[in-house]
């Protein structure tokens, strides 16, 4: 016979789990009543969008744990925060106050960014980042590898703040060329934890990453779709200036621009930006979850180094559901509405800063008149061979 203290402890998980049923339900009847679910080309995105983040939340609150950590990768199944189709982020949870070691291999990537959260910034007082070791001041052997020490105190080399209000850890791999620019390998280990044996999860314990998950799904779940409206809120078819996300919790030093397209089938928004002095410029598109839209079989992002330049040196985009032929062109996947993210990374030079981007919409029967005469234009066969390549590179950067 189960004794009563057994008992208990199974009641308390029954609870748990029950309240991340009760998460996911309310979660779901909390995207039903916003506005984007009433247009039927959001609602797949929708179910998406919350399966994506129950996922991550299973994966980083229960599966995953800081005394004995392993990075998650948020890649192809979760889209998350407007992520980046030309970045792979790892992500992993850690105990505040402890000291862990964070090791690898850049590969050919173009920057690796480190980074310490305590909470989560982009939330009205939820957090702030902690630290960020950006590429230019972090020290790559020639192999190639690099370790950084993220620990209370301060130690030598490569090295983060590990308060004792910090939660995670990200680390950001950013490739602009998808044609030779490949990944390397991050891991992550607890200092002194290396060799440490993995005891079985006690009830109390499930029941606590169970629970910590279900209030994660609802405040995600709440949180980007939000930023979207924000977006929109300021008028459509524009972007912002250029701001530094680092107050925000993103990339310090980074500049950004943000906006909302909602366009007609036969409409185009014309976007014009300027190289900066780094060395990474992006665009992308993404839909009302605040997730990028397919990007390994559509072209829905590009960089500066697979976009065309014109004669002046700056960068013309036209976003449309339609193929228009030209080079450049951001594909919509069939959306009338999403948001549009501009980044710009490496830029050390204030006098290398860009001027903000411009934005037009125009007819596409129309669209050839306001593009510069030398735009590049783009047939069917040159259009298969850049979703081809897109492809073999998604591939190879997930290992999938």
């Amino acid at each position: 016979m189960m004794d009563a203290n057994h008992s208990g402890q199974g009641d308390e998980l029954d609870q748990a789990f029950d309240a991340l049923v009760d998460s996911l339900r309310r979660s779901v009847a909390d995207v039903r009543a916003s506005h984007a679910f009433g247009d039927a080309e959001h609602k797949v995105g929708a179910y998406m969008f919350v399966l994506s983040m129950l996922l991550a939340r299973i994966e980083e609150d229960v599966i995953f744990e800081p005394d004995h950590p392993y990075f998650r990768s948020v890649d192809l199944r979760i889209r998350e925060a407007g992520d980046n189709p030309d970045q792979r982020y790892w992500t992993s949870r850690v105990r505040g106050g402890d000291s862990y070691r964070v090791w690898g291999n850049r590969g050919s990537a173009r920057r690796v960014d480190v980074q310490v959260y305590a909470g989560v910034p982009s939330q009205p007082g939820g957090g702030r980042s902690a630290g960020f070791l950006s590429f230019e001041d972090l020290h790559v052997e020639v192999d190639g590898s690099f370790e950084v020490t993220v620990s209370p105190d301060r130690r030598a080399g490569n090295w983060l703040v590990c308060p004792s209000d910090a939660t995670r850890i990200f680390v950001r791999q950013v490739f602009s060329d998808w044609e030779t620019e490949l990944p390397g390998e991050v891991h992550i280990d607890r200092v002194g934890g290396e060799h440490e044996s993995k005891s079985p999860i006690a009830h109390s314990d499930m029941a606590s990453r169970l629970h910590r998950a279900a209030d994660n799904l609802r405040s995600r779940v709440d949180l980007w779709p939000k930023v979207v409206e924000s977006y929109a809120a300021d008028g459509t078819n524009r972007l912002s200036e250029l701001f530094d996300p680092g107050a925000l919790g993103g990339v310090h030093g980074r500049l950004m621009a943000h906006g909302a397209f909602d366009l007609a089938d036969d409409q185009a928004l014309v976007v014009r930006l300027w190289p900066g002095g780094g060395n990474y410029m992006g665009i992308q598109l993404g839909d009302a979850w605040f997730s990028s839209l397919e990007y390994a079989s559509r072209q829905t992002s590009l960089s500066g180094d697979q976009a065309v330049a014109a004669s002046d040196g700056s960068f013309w985009f036209v976003i449309s559901r339609v193929d228009p032929g030209v080079a450049n062109w951001l594909d919509t996947v069939g959306h009338a509405s999403g948001f549009v993210l501009v980044r710009y990374d490496g830029i050390t030079d204030p006098s290398a800063r860009p001027a903000s981007p411009t934005c037009q919409v125009i007819a596409l029967d129309e669209l050839w008149s306001v593009l510069p005469p030398d735009t590049t234009r783009a047939v069917a066969r040159e259009r298969d061979e850049t979703l081809a390549q897109r492809r073999r590179h998604v591939q190879r950067r997930f290992g999938i």
